[in-house]
């Protein structure tokens, strides 16, 4: 009898991701959507169009309860940037959202541990844009408490790039007062 010839798998180098030179940033855009029952983190392309990840805090948790946790938005957030690095992505644009309309106006309280899982494990972030969803009423009072809640969000989104980059103060005055690098956004309904 004759012995059978075989053949022996080839091992392709299949790469997923633009392909890019050394050391340059390929950027993706995170919409965390932070409500008091859950978090997500969506990742997309620039235009928003294609869907590169989208996990949820409820994801990665078993109890119902623990869906909004901060630690469910770390997990959730740690996954999402292991699968951008298998994707070549290696920096993010931030969009953070609240619930909005005529519920509230801030953000969950996975928001900050999952942009600063984000920061942590190691992806480079570019602009932070906080979109707050608000519902406008012409006779409605307590329109200065509204305004203090955002400004002190804001304060404190600054406050959290700041840690992640090591910036000076002198840079976060430039980046506030005139540079586009920080935007605000105001979506009337």
């Amino acid at each position: 009898m004759s012995k059978r010839k075989t053949r022996e798998p080839k091992e392709e180098n299949v790469t997923l991701g633009p392909a890019v030179r050394e050391g340059e940033q390929v950027f993706g855009v995170a919409h965390i959507f932070a409500s008091f029952n859950d978090t997500f983190i969506h990742v997309t392309d620039l235009s928003g169009r294609e869907t590169l990840v989208r996990i949820t805090g409820g994801m990665k948790v078993k109890a119902d309860r623990d869906e909004s946790s901060p630690y469910a938005a770390m997990l959730a957030a740690q996954d999402v940037s292991q699968r951008c690095k298998e994707l070549g992505i290696t920096a993010l644009h931030i969009k953070l959202r609240a619930t909005g309309g005529n519920k509230t106006k801030t953000p969950g309280p996975g928001a900050q541990s999952a942009l600063r899982a984000l920061a942590r494990s190691g992806m480079k972030i570019g602009r932070i844009a906080i979109a707050l969803v608000e519902r406008v009423v012409e006779e409605e009072e307590g329109c200065e408490l509204a305004f203090l809640i955002q400004s002190v969000f804001v304060l404190w989104v600054i406050k959290m790039w700041r840690k992640s980059t090591e910036a000076t103060k002198s840079q976060i005055n430039f980046i506030i007062h005139q540079c586009p690098c920080f935007v605000l956004w105001w979506v009337r309904l």
